[in-house]
């Protein structure tokens, strides 16, 4: 897994007959930040060498104009245009051909300029940032099941994930206003929800999305002696697409075995180049003594 040859990914970008799709050898560098707090999880995303063909579909004027080639194309970058179109976009990455999404979302920004010998795409993207801005919801609601429901159906790129158990309305509720803050609103103090890969998870703190523990050990592409504080631990691993956000894995350290155990993922931010020395991701973690999976 080590072997920087062993790496693959495939990257697609739009929807139907206009989606393209991007595999190696192209050069992709890529960071994102993925988080069970009440936040859009972002990725930005560079790719060299895209022809003019699949920059014009990616890349468009601010005005809707198709972007120009030639000279003009190297002095100005190019832009997204400020719209209600949802652009969807889907990073696998894994080894060998075995391959797993660790983002999917939309495409919020993009823009490419020429500051070498080959053009440069960087696109800017929003795990559930469509949905997330503009989902309005306005109907009344007698449980918290329903009411997620009800967000859900305004929110048409989003698919309901893990839900943790509920507690029941008191009295009917009436929901006006964004999606997801009316969701907000509705949590217990120990719930929290996040967008993952265009799923909505709302868990509490003992809940977590799967009970599939994988392990992080030295063998499984641990890359230096995990670190902790009073509260979290944190462990940097190769790129493991099989770790999720409010997922669990079981940390087996040599240098440090007093860390072993269970633990459920908080924070995962990823940071790759498929050309260059950088494949890894940074995991922040809680000890996980006590987890139920909801049903």
């Amino acid at each position: 897994m080590t072997d920087r040859f062993l790496r693959d990914y495939e990257l697609t970008i739009g929807l139907g007959a206009q989606a393209v799709t991007i595999k190696p050898p192209f050069r992709i560098a890529f960071s994102a930040d993925k988080s069970d707090k009440a936040d859009l999880n972002k990725m930005t995303l560079k790719v060299d060498g895209l022809n003019e063909g699949k920059r014009r579909i990616l890349v468009r004027d601010s005005d809707e104009k198709a972007s120009k080639s030639g000279d003009d194309a190297d002095k100005k970058p190019t832009t997204t245009p400020k719209n209600n179109t949802y652009f969807p976009i889907d990073l696998k990455i894994g080894y060998q051909g075995r391959i797993e999404t660790i983002f999917r979302g939309s495409v919020d920004q993009a823009f490419s300029n020429r500051p070498g010998a080959q053009f440069e795409t960087t696109l800017i993207c929003l795990d559930g940032g469509h949905d997330f801005l503009k989902g309005f919801v306005s109907t009344s609601v007698t449980s918290k099941k329903a009411a997620i429901d009800a967000v859900l159906a305004t929110m048409p790129n989003t698919a309901k994930g893990t839900i943790g158990k509920q507690k029941d309305l008191i009295r009917p509720k009436i929901l006006v206003g964004n999606s997801m803050a009316t969701i907000q609103d509705m949590l217990d103090p120990d719930q929290r929800w996040f967008i993952d890969d265009e799923r909505l998870n709302i868990l509490g703190g003992d809940e977590v999305v799967s009970g599939y523990v994988p392990v992080v050990s030295a063998e499984t592409g641990l890359l230096k002696a995990p670190e902790s504080d009073k509260e979290e631990v944190t462990v940097t691993t190769f790129l493991n697409p099989s770790i999720k956000v409010g997922g669990l894995f079981r940390l087996i350290s040599v240098i440090a075995p007093h860390l072993n155990g269970i633990y459920k993922v908080s924070l995962i931010s990823y940071s790759g180049d498929f050309d260059g020395a950088d494949w890894s991701q940074k995991i922040t973690a809680k000890i996980a003594e006590g987890y139920t999976v909801p049903r």
